[in-house]
């Protein structure tokens, strides 16, 4: 774990996606069609650059408010690394999603 305002960098693999609720297409907002809103969760092991030979279990949820999204959604990134720290906060400075239908 990292003291208040430390950051810890690494890499994450992901492992199953485990669900994704979309909100429809950006057309409310003026963007394309085939641009959409909506919540990926992700099952990832996680690698922390100060260990590369650790690798923890994590869960990581995206969350793009693009579309018609329900009232609660926070645009930003979920990262839970299960029994050692839950990031259960959105993290809105993680950058504007979108995902992309092809």
């Amino acid at each position: 774990m990292a003291a208040t305002g430390q950051t810890i960098t690494g890499t994450f693999t992901t492992t199953d996606m485990l669900s994704f609720q979309s909100h429809g297409d950006a057309t409310p907002q003026g963007l394309p069609a085939s641009f959409f809103g909506g919540k990926l969760t992700l099952s990832i092991l996680a690698t922390p650059d100060v260990n590369p030979n650790l690798h923890l279990p994590a869960t990581l949820t995206v969350e793009c408010d693009l579309g018609s999204p329900p009232a609660a959604v926070v645009e930003g990134v979920r990262v839970n690394v299960k029994d050692v720290i839950n990031f259960n906060k959105t993290v809105p400075e993680s950058g504007a999603n979108v995902y992309i239908r092809q």
